[in-house]
């Protein structure tokens, strides 16, 4: 196995440094309809559906740059349409990524059990592996595309009730502050909200025993089958998984 810092199929050494968005709380406007707060894949998208519309929002992201890199890698058919209705350029989109055929399952001595991911009666029958720094800058362009473009570096740190609204305040890493008033706020940064934990909104989740070590690497050798197969090994003694990646390298966990 050869593991080498990959980000979107160039490695990191070669990727073209990412300078932090100039964006600066003064474009930020003083009163919107609604305030999204993060700029991934479920931020972005609320913000696109809010701006297409005609709803007035600003969009703010704590980090200075995205995220680089992947964590879920696997858009469903169900999403593509989505994304299809929402005007972004899909096909674009599907040549930066690999199409999904089957998933493989190997449990104990038994033969392999072969699950096709094809579903019939859409125009996207398989599903999409790409990573999820390319769907986020395929949602932050056409959001751009609409008049809206995200502040990054801005932290929201507090809510409160005002009026029929409620008034946010923000900052940035430089100790600049500035509150604006929105009608409503989408809290969708995950599970270290700020907004989230103030308002007593719980993060649920479910603690299962053992690890989980994942590793985006290039392999030598091909398994039976396409190489566009996910293979799932299940035993008593654990598990082991090897899904494609769009770069050639396989996700291993």
């Amino acid at each position: 196995v050869q593991s080498t810092a990959y980000i979107h199929g160039m490695p990191a050494s070669e990727k073209p440094s990412q300078r932090p968005d100039t964006s600066k709380l003064s474009d930020i406007p003083a009163e919107v309809e609604a305030l999204v707060v993060g700029a991934g894949p479920a931020g972005l998208t609320v913000a696109i559906e809010l701006a297409r519309r005609g709803v007035s929002c600003a969009i703010v992201d704590r980090r200075d740059v995205p995220r680089p890199g992947t964590r879920g890698c696997t858009v469903w058919q169900r999403t593509l349409e989505i994304f299809d209705l929402m005007g972004l350029p899909v096909t674009d989109y599907q040549a930066d990524g690999l199409t999904f055929e089957n998933r493989v399952y190997h449990v104990l001595d038994i033969d392999p059990i072969m699950v096709g991911m094809g579903q019939p009666g859409t125009r996207y029958p398989l599903p999409l592996l790409v990573g999820q720094q390319v769907t986020e800058a395929m949602l932050a362009r056409h959001l751009e595309e609409l008049g809206v473009a995200v502040a990054r570096g801005v932290k929201a740190i507090s809510v409160a009730q005002s009026g029929t609204g409620m008034r946010v305040a923000l900052t940035t890493a430089d100790g600049a502050e500035r509150s604006i008033r929105a009608s409503w706020t989408v809290v969708a940064e995950g599970s270290h909200s700020t907004l989230r934990t103030e308002l007593g909104i719980p993060w649920k989740s479910t603690r299962f025993p053992g690890a989980l070590l994942q590793v985006d690497a290039f392999v030598d050798g091909q398994m039976q089958g396409s190489p566009a197969d996910a293979h799932l090994f299940l035993n008593f003694g654990g598990t082991f998984g090897s899904l494609p990646l769009p770069d050639g390298r396989r996700r291993l966990f």
